[in-house]
């Protein structure tokens, strides 16, 4: 923290605080702003650059087998039951 004088009385006072002789108060130090800017800014570069960049590893999917008991669990089987809609739709409670 550097200090200088008072803009309305002339009193030597610490920046960015309240002047103790005529309660003016002081601009803030500069520099300080500056280098949180510039450190803000610099760490949102950096995230977007890391998600720019896709650095991460490519993932396959794996290749789809040709057995019979995978049809069941992917769900290209025969159905189990009629389903609840075409009950509904079939009974004769639907039609007012």
């Amino acid at each position: 923290m550097g200090t200088h004088n008072c803009q309305s009385c002339g009193a030597i006072v610490p920046r960015g605080q309240i002047c103790s002789r005529c309660g003016a108060p002081q601009p803030r130090a500069l520099r300080r702003v500056l280098i949180l800017t510039a450190s803000g800014l610099f760490a949102l570069l950096m995230v977007a650059f890391v998600s720019l960049e896709g650095g991460g590893a490519e993932v396959r999917a794996e290749p789809p087998s040709n057995t019979d008991d995978d049809e069941s669990v992917r769900g290209e089987g025969e159905p189990i039951g009629p389903s609840l809609i075409t009950e509904i739709l079939n009974s004769d409670a639907a039609v007012p």
